[in-house]
């Protein structure tokens, strides 16, 4: 299996974005937002993860009406989490091209903001209506 960090090294931009807007059309009002994600992540170093045993899984769901990519790993969502641990997961295997994968990691790790403190702020938001 490879780690997202991995595929990142083997994409461009330019790839990523016709692969975003290809899966997410109505998303290219956010694009320049995406693409300094990418540039971001793109830059992260390898480490080491806490836990060894989680992966991050694509998969295609359909139902009668519709068909989407769904992504996740294999004990958590994505959401609220370091983008440098995301990045640093292996992918189990799975049939996208690599541009394909990051557009799809691209959109789950900024579905709560385009920047790490955007996200961190929706979390608390979120959490103290939970409370």
């Amino acid at each position: 299996m490879k780690k997202v960090i991995d595929i990142l090294k083997n994409t461009k931009w330019k790839d990523v974005k016709r692969s975003l807007l290809y899966y997410y059309p109505d998303q290219i009002k956010n694009i320049t937002a995406y693409e300094k994600a990418y540039n971001k992540i793109k830059k992260f170093k390898e480490i080491e993860v806490k836990d060894k045993k989680e992966y991050i899984i694509i998969r295609l769901v359909e139902d009668e009406y519709e068909e989407w990519y769904d992504i996740c790993t294999n004990k958590y969502a994505f959401s609220f989490r370091p983008w440098i641990d995301l990045v640093n997961l292996k992918i189990k295997k799975c049939n996208l091209r690599e541009d394909d994968i990051i557009a799809h990691f691209i959109w789950e790790i900024t579905y709560y903001g385009f920047t790490e403190k955007k996200i961190e702020k929706e979390a608390i938001n979120i959490f103290s209506k939970v409370k």
